[in-house]
């Protein structure tokens, strides 16, 4: 059973490529495909529009069919769209492409999570979800680095028919090695009304809401530094892309070195010395324009304790909600899902709409998801 998790790892690593490997060749994609730089911002949006607009059809579609073929038709549906990619001829063609990139991670990623979530006990799923999350989070250390040395030697459409490569071969594995866990999807027809009343029942759910949403929050932030940060760089620090390939490294470490600690099983002390750090973190990203620091460290130190918060919190808020409600598991998923996607498509937007190449435009929206996930963040007695 554990050849599933490593092939999931592997597969989650290229699909959330598809974000992080292509940021250091904006400004050629701006050049070969003359657009301005928000319909940049505007890509990322469309990837996780794509990702939230598909989150609530996933679960009808796994219990009547199973999870097994759904997530093989995700990976599929991902090779496809990193090939259209790699072909667009204009901003709109990779604006589609883009959005059903995010459909497939979609699918891959909420058929994976359901599984693990309903394969393993509690502290097992935990420390398997955290191992899985600090792993696929490499994509974000990795893709800039390799981005910028791949950019080198070829086009930035080559990036994308690597992505078409790599996932090809892991579906392939996954084909052979995934089990299928929802043993009675095939014999369950579809039934609108029972899915529309496990979604009110989860969204209703209070306990369910309160673990999820702050998950959301720490997702968006992640995501808002995706999208604004290869501009940062470049526009308030005069720096060159592999800057920001480099700040990566330290960033995700610390998110990475957080997950790590969740092995042990003090989850309240965790969540309360997270919740601490994105409070303090959520005044320091308000006031640092204040400051007028011309130095790009101040800007990635904050950024390591939001992601370090980030990896002692988000597996287990997420963990809580999904033992909070008795509904299926794949609707459970899709909720949870719905959640993080919705506000990283919404922290993607607001960056495209709102950023004016000054830290201020970027630090207030951090500060604020920073304050909201801080306030909201709860424990749960074990």
């Amino acid at each position: 059973m554990l050849t599933f998790p490593a092939l999931l790892v592997c597969i989650k690593l290229f699909i959330f490529l598809s974000n992080d490997i292509y940021l250091p060749a904006v400004m050629d994609i701006m050049a070969d495909l003359d657009i301005p730089e928000n319909w940049l911002h505007y890509s990322l949006t469309a990837w996780f529009l794509g990702a939230a607009s598909s989150q609530l059809l996933i679960a009808p579609l796994c219990e009547r069919f199973g999870r097994r073929p759904i997530l093989l038709g995700g990976g599929l549906l991902f090779v496809i769209s990193s090939l259209a990619c790699a072909n667009a001829a204009t901003a709109i063609g990779l604006m589609i492409a883009r959005f059903f990139q995010g459909v497939s991670v979609s699918i891959v990623n909420n058929t994976s999570c359901a599984t693990i979530h309903e394969s393993y006990e509690r502290h097992e799923a935990i420390s398997l979800s955290a191992w899985m999350s600090g792993i696929t989070v490499l994509a974000p250390l990795l893709g800039p680095l390799i981005g910028v040395w791949l950019l080198h030697f070829v086009s930035w459409r080559v990036l994308f028919l690597g992505l078409a490569l790599g996932s090809s071969i892991c579906l392939v594995f996954l084909y052979w090695y995934m089990p299928e866990t929802n043993q009675h999807g095939k014999a369950k027809a579809l039934s609108l009304r029972i899915i529309g009343l496990q979604y009110y029942n989860i969204v209703t759910n209070k306990q369910f809401m309160q673990y999820s949403m702050p998950a959301a929050m720490l997702m968006g932030g992640i995501i808002a530094w995706l999208s604004a940060g290869p501009f940062l760089i470049h526009d308030v620090y005069d720096l060159n892309q592999e800057a920001f390939g480099w700040a990566q490294i330290f960033i995700c470490l610390s998110y990475t070195l957080a997950t790590r600690l969740l092995h042990k099983d003090n989850y309240d002390q965790w969540i309360a010395l997270g919740k601490g750090v994105l409070l303090f973190s959520s005044v320091l990203f308000l006031c640092l324009p204040r400051f007028d620091v011309n130095h790009v460290v101040s800007l990635i130190v904050l950024m390591v304790a939001y992601n370090f918060a980030g990896g002692l919190c988000f597996t287990l808020m997420q963990r809580f909600a999904l033992e909070s409600s008795q509904e299926n598991m794949d609707s459970r998923v899709a909720i949870l899902s719905t959640c993080s996607r919705g506000v990283s498509a919404l922290s993607s937007a607001v960056v495209a709409l709102l950023y004016n190449q000054t830290l201020g435009s970027f630090t207030c929206l951090m500060g604020g998801l920073a304050l909201l996930a801080g306030l909201m963040m709860r424990s749960k007695s074990i």
